[in-house]
Formats: structure tokens, C-alpha cells, sequence
């Protein structure tokens, strides 16, 4: 598992892709019917509980079991940041326009000319792609329900806590170096998020002054890091014991008794993972589709709520299964194209071209020559010390944790190679 982290789980595929379509269903119960309806799942079991709300968590769950396995197998911070940029960030600029620049003249009632020559819509789509969410500051006028009428694409805040979860698995493995280490950690991080507000140990609040500032405000991430952490948790588990049926059956049936109380959230996190990570090991018939069609999940994810928002402008219905149907089609045929004219170019040539460019960090930095141990350690601990300012919060009177994330880890990643070269370069010179 560890020198092929997804070729034992040809059922992954096919999990997020049933994932990146909940999240479709459930908002479109939220876009039709308006901010208080809620999917039938919460109807039955509660507010905090939703198809989105467990797709979500499944995402952050195998991103984080394979991104562990990933790192496992070869701890290089420099290919692992510029692996998971090329993964996120060239879906998400394709994403930002199409939706403003197609979708958008519909739901702004504006002529493409208009918008594309708007200063305000760029401004807002700059500041989107920067700092990987919503474009904040453009108003649909005639918006049904107020409260939405800012929201172009509510599906993108996870997209940053996503990003901050990479930069968590990386620090704890720069940081640890052994998957055991990193798993312990892991479960510590469970058990502070989830329980940490009710202790007291974490605020909610940004800016808390006095002794809430010295808190961890970490309260935000309850729905996403723990079951990331879960993941992290999973693969150290399964390296060493796998899934025997009776833990399975068990863990199934925890999951169960505990979804009506007050301790779901905790045994989602704990043994939601070794459920999820079961299933992918499982070949379907969705996953013989997605092995012949590719992984639309991103896709189908980034455009699910605005072709929603279309839909309801062209209809106005206010039937959310009749927004969902209408949104199936248009939806897979932009995560189609976004597969084929972004995802698939950019994973067979581009990254291949720039890791090529890229070197490696080197083990066994005391059998290196002086000049490359010595740029060596510089990038190492200018990338912690990078990643840790995402995931430590060093401002209490700050605004935004993550923005513009991705950008100064891309600056990071050019500036850690031009210091690995010049090392090499040193090593040359006679």
C-alpha cells in the first residue's frame, strides 16, 4: 500500500464521485426552497446532519488516508506541495470562468460584454482565485432569498480547509518523520477539535481579546480536519492490522447507535475511516464508469452549485428534486470538459514538465556534500516554518487564516528549488 496508495482501492474513484453529487442533492434543497430547508436526511436526524455535511467528510477522510500513504511512502515536502497545487488550483481557475463569465450574464442579468469588461467582477474573481473561495462583493439582483443573493458558489469554503489539512498531514511528517508518530498526533488533534470547544480549549472567535486569545482557534475546523485526521489515524492502522470483518461490523454499528446522540461526530472521525477505506477497497460498476469516463468529482464539486442557482433562475422552481434532475446534465458536462481541457493536460504534461525541474530532497543529509546538506536544511526549515504560519494562527487580531494561501506556497515551492540547485550548482563548481 505504501508504494501504491490507490492500487488497492480501485473503489475510491467512485466513492467521491457519489460524494461530489450529494453535495449537488443537498444544496439543492438550499438553493429551490431557501436557506431553511433542509435535505431529508436532516429532517430525520437533525440539522447537523446532512448528505453534503457526510460527503464532505468522506472527501477529507480519503484525502487524508491516501495523502498519509503518500507521504509514508516518500517524505518530500517540495513534490508533495507542488503535486497538490497542481491538483487544486488549475480546476479552480477553470471553474472561476466558466461560472462568472458563462453562467454569470444569467444570474447577474448581464450581457457578457458587460461583465467581462466589469472591473468590480474581475477584482472579484482575482481575490477568488487567490484565495481559493467565493466571489465576495457580486450582488444577483432579484434573488429570491436574500441571504444567498452574494453566493455564486457556496460549495468553494472547503476548499482552503482543505488545502490547510494537506499542510497539517505535512507538518506532522516534517515534524515526526514515522506514520506512528503522525497518527498519535493525528488522533490528538481528533480528539482537541471535537471536544476542544466544549472545554474551553478552543474560541470561535477571530479576533478574541484577553484570555480568549490565547485559545486555539481551531473551533472552525470541527467538520473538516478531524476527518482528515481520521484518515491519517486509518492508514497507520491498516499498515499494521487491516479490517477484519467483526471490526468492521462493529465500527458499522457504532456508527449507527451514535448517529441519533451526542457522540456521532467523534466516532465519524474514529471509525467512519475504516467503513470508508472498506469500501474503496470494493470494485462497482460506478467505479468500471469512472476507470472509462475519469474522476469527475472535482468537477461536478465546483459547478454543482452554480448550475443549480441556472437551473432555479430558469425554471423557478421551487422543487428541489426538480432542480437536481435539471442540474445532472449540465453538471457532468462541465466536469467532463474540465476533466479533458484542464485536469487531464495538466496531470500528463505540465506537472510532469515542472517536476522534472524540480529536485528531490535527498536522505541521508550527512552522507550530501557540505553545499547541498547546507541548502538542503535552509529549505527544510523555511518550509515549516511557511506551513506552520497556515496552521498555527499567529494573529489574534488577524482576518483571514488562509489568504492568499496557495500563491506563497507556490512562491515557497520556486524558492526552495532555486536553493536545492544552487546547491547542486556549488557542489559543481571546482
Amino acid at each position: 500500500m505504501s508504494k501504491a496508495p490507490t492500487s488497492n482501492f480501485p473503489g475510491f474513484d467512485a466513492i467521491r464521485l457519489l460524494a461530489a453529487w450529494a453535495v449537488v442533492y443537498s444544496h439543492s434543497y438550499l438553493i429551490a426552497g431557501g436557506p431553511e430547508v433542509f435535505d431529508p436526511l436532516s429532517r430525520i436526524l437533525g440539522e447537523a446532519f446532512s448528505f453534503g455535511g457526510y460527503a464532505v467528510k468522506v472527501f477529507f477522510i480519503m484525502s487524508g488516508f491516501l495523502l498519509s500513504a503518500s507521504l509514508d511512502a516518500s517524505m518530500d515536502p517540495l513534490r508533495f506541495l507542488t503535486n497538490r497545487i497542481f491538483r487544486i488550483v488549475p480546476g479552480f481557475i477553470f471553474a472561476t470562468l466558466v461560472t462568472v463569465l458563462l453562467i454569470g450574464p444569467f444570474l447577474y442579468k448581464m450581457d457578457f460584454m458587460s461583465i467581462f469588461a466589469s472591473r468590480d467582477i474581475w477584482k472579484a474573481m482575482l481575490w477568488s482565485v487567490s484565495d481559493l473561495g467565493d466571489y465576495i462583493g457580486i450582488v444577483r439582483p432579484g434573488s429570491r432569498y436574500p441571504d444567498l443573493a452574494d453566493t455564486l458558489n457556496g460549495s468553494l469554503w472547503s476548499i482552503p480547509y482543505e488545502v490547510v489539512s494537506y499542510l497539517v498531514l505535512l507538518a506532522l511528517y516534517m515534524l515526526l518523520r514515522k506514520d506512528l508518530r503522525v497518527a498519535l498526533a493525528a488522533l490528538a488533534i481528533i480528539v482537541v477539535t471535537i471536544a476542544g470547544s466544549h472545554l474551553g480549549l478552543t474560541t470561535v472567535h477571530w479576533d478574541a481579546g484577553g484570555a480568549a486569545a490565547l485559545r486555539l482557534p481551531i473551533a472552525f475546523f470541527e467538520g473538516t480536519v478531524p476527518y482528515f485526521c481520521g484518515g491519517i489515524v486509518c492508514h497507520a492502522f491498516l499498515k499494521r492490522w487491516g479490517i477484519q470483518t467483526p471490526m468492521l461490523i462493529a465500527a458499522i454499528a457504532i456508527l449507527l447507535f451514535t448517529a441519533p446522540i451526542g457522540f456521532h461526530d467523534a466516532a465519524l472521525a474514529t471509525l467512519g475511516p475504516l467503513v470508508v477505506v472498506w469500501l474503496g477497497t470494493r470494485r462497482s460498476m460506478l467505479s468500471q464508469l469512472t476507470e472509462r469516463v475519469g474522476d469527475l468529482s472535482y468537477g461536478v464539486y465546483l459547478f454543482g452549485w452554480p448550475v443549480s442557482l441556472l437551473v432555479t433562475s430558469i425554471t423557478d422552481s421551487t422543487n428541489p428534486l426538480v432542480v437536481f434532475a435539471w442540474s445532472v446534465v449540465p453538471v457532468s458536462v462541465l466536469a467532463y470538459a474540465m476533466h479533458r481541457l484542464v485536469e487531464i493536460p495538466v496531470a500528463s504534461t505540465l506537472k510532469p514538465a515542472v517536476l522534472r525541474w524540480v529536485p528531490r530532497f535527498q536522505s541521508g543529509s550527512g552522507t550530501l556534500p557540505r553545499p547541498q546538506r547546507a541548502t538542503r536544511i535552509v529549505a527544510y526549515v523555511l518550509c515549516l516554518a511557511t506551513i506552520l504560519r497556515f496552521v498555527i494562527f499567529p494573529y489574534p487580531s488577524g482576518a483571514n487564516w488562509y489568504g492568499p494561501m496557495w500563491p506563497q506556497l507556490a512562491a515557497l515551492c520556486v524558492l526552495m528549488t532555486l536553493l536545492l540547485r544552487a546547491g547542486h550548482y556549488q557542489n559543481k563548481v571546482p
